[in-house]
């Protein structure tokens, strides 16, 4: 079966084609003619012995001369006006030496507050009144010691430290929530803020 049949309109298309490529690109029409083109033939292929059909293979055909790069583009403003570099983005600078966390320093940090909830446990405070305030507050400093050295110690990309640093952080929460939650009614025996005479 031939394929001529197959697209009477392929060189009317064609035609086309390379009229808007040559608008495109004036100077690769002017430097090389047009691509002829060819139709493509079949070359008989040998089919399995099962079966009586040939198949139809298109043979290689010769690949277009490729088009030159386009022009840059030209903006859409006053020609006459000078053009402006792009600004450049500017670099943050580096944190300095004695900023940037050390292990020495992170260690520190989580020992102290180590140093500071193990003597929460053995304060000697009433059950009440200002001694419990400042229980409290001694309680609320081992949560911030903890946040500190966990704050520091993950920019310091030190895992270990991290993590008792938040173990600091959870033993703060429980000191404070030991002394907390019986006064607001979550515990069995009832204790008070105030020291009654």
């Amino acid at each position: 079966m031939s394929n001529d049949s197959g697209h009477p309109g392929r060189d009317s298309l064609s035609r086309e084609v390379d009229r808007l490529l040559r608008q495109l690109h004036p100077a690769a029409a002017d430097a090389a003619p047009p691509v002829p083109v060819t139709k493509p033939t079949t070359v008989p292929v040998a089919a399995p012995s099962t079966t009586r059909s040939t198949a139809a293979v298109p043979a290689p055909t010769s690949r277009p001369a490729a088009l030159p790069p386009p022009r840059p583009r030209r903006p859409d403003s006053d020609f006459s006006a000078p053009v402006r570099p792009a600004p450049r983005a500017v670099p943050a600078a580096p944190l300095p030496a004695d900023v940037a966390p050390t292990p020495l320093g992170v260690w520190s940090r989580v020992t102290l507050g180590a140093v500071l909830a193990g003597a929460m446990t053995q304060w000697p405070y009433a059950v009440c009144g200002l001694p419990l305030i400042g229980y409290l507050v001694g309680a609320a400093m081992v949560l911030v010691a903890g946040g500190w050295a966990a704050l520091v110690a993950w920019h310091a990309r030190m895992g270990r430290a991290h993590v008792l640093a938040i173990t600091l952080i959870f033993a703060g929460s429980a000191l404070v929530a030991h002394q907390v939650l019986p006064r607001l009614g979550y515990a069995p025996v009832e204790t008070h803020w105030r020291c009654s005479r």
